[in-house]
């Protein structure tokens, strides 16, 4: 079984497209799965995290202008995420869509966007990567 989350989203994401637009199709490709992510087989959980993940990544690389990073997970585990343009805040992209996809509550990716694109940030000093997310 492959999982294609280029539907709405994919149509959401041309060159033309507003954010609000990309965060409403993420929300709902999110509220779509999460019910049922716990079910689907490893390898449909891991092309769904690639899909949502990146598709928030891109919205983040060019509206606020974050730059991709390799993040560690674990000691010997590397993830792509971004870091603010200072290096004060890192998002490890995989991260945020399992607690999307996990949460008891509806999605929140556009309420984290928009604390992101606000500069709305915990304290961080440039260069610490303080998670958030």
């Amino acid at each position: 079984m492959s999982l294609d989350v280029s539907g709405k989203l994919g149509e959401a994401q041309s060159a033309s497209s507003e954010p609000s637009a990309v965060l409403a199709a993420l929300a709902a490709e999110i509220e779509a799965h999460r019910h049922g992510y716990g079910k689907l087989k490893p390898k449909v959980r891991k092309e769904l995290l690639s899909g949502l993940a990146g598709a928030f990544g891109l919205l983040l690389r060019h509206q606020a202008h974050w730059n991709w990073v390799d993040l560690p997970v674990t000691s010997r585990a590397w993830d792509l995420g971004l870091k603010s343009p200072n290096g004060s805040h890192a998002l490890c992209l995989n991260q945020v869509m399992v607690r999307q996809l996990t949460s008891p509550e509806p999605s929140t990716i556009v309420l984290l966007f928009n604390m992101i694109a606000a500069g709305n940030l915990p304290d961080g000093q440039p260069g610490d990567h303080v998670a958030i997310g």
